[in-house]
Formats: structure tokens, C-alpha cells, sequence
């Protein structure tokens, strides 16, 4: 689940997904990544929800925890999807 949709950011990247996976793949040197039902469930038990931000020169994509996310939503820094 993306943060804030509405962001101008996530908005751009929706569409881009795949070449940024591809960055990510090239920048830990991984030629090939197999994704299974049991790593999406793990995934989503951990973590589950995705940023992306561009404010401090370059893009960076990050991973929140559902405690951190509500805390985010608390703080009025993000919206529900």
C-alpha cells in the first residue's frame, strides 16, 4: 500500500515501477529475483507499506512498519489510499 497516492513523487513512480525495481535489483548486484506467495505474506506481516520521496536530491524508497505508518497518519503526514 502506497502512503500518500496523492504525492506528486509516488504519483510519477507508479508508472516507472518496474525500472525502479530494476535499480534496486542492479544496486545489491542481484542479476534475477524470485518472489513467492510466502515472501509477499512476510512482507506485508512486517512491513506493508512502501514510501518514496525526492526532497533530499535523489529518490529514495523506503519501508514502514504498520506502527510507524500509523504513527505517520496520527502526525496527519500521510493518507489513507
Amino acid at each position: 500500500m502506497e502512503l500518500n497516492p496523492n504525492n506528486p513523487v509516488a504519483a510519477a513512480a507508479r508508472g516507472q515501477w518496474h525500472k525502479i525495481a530494476a535499480l534496486v535489483m542492479h544496486k545489491l548486484g542481484a542479476q534475477r529475483v524470485e518472489i513467492r506467495d510466502a515472501d509477499i505474506d512476510a512482507f506485508n506481516a512486517q512491513f506493508g507499506n512502501i514510501g518514496i520521496a525526492d526532497d533530499k536530491g535523489y529518490i529514495e524508497v523506503f519501508l514502514l512498519t504498520p506502527e510507524e505508518t500509523a504513527l505517520k497518519k496520527f502526525k496527519g503526514t500521510v493518507k489513507d489510499a
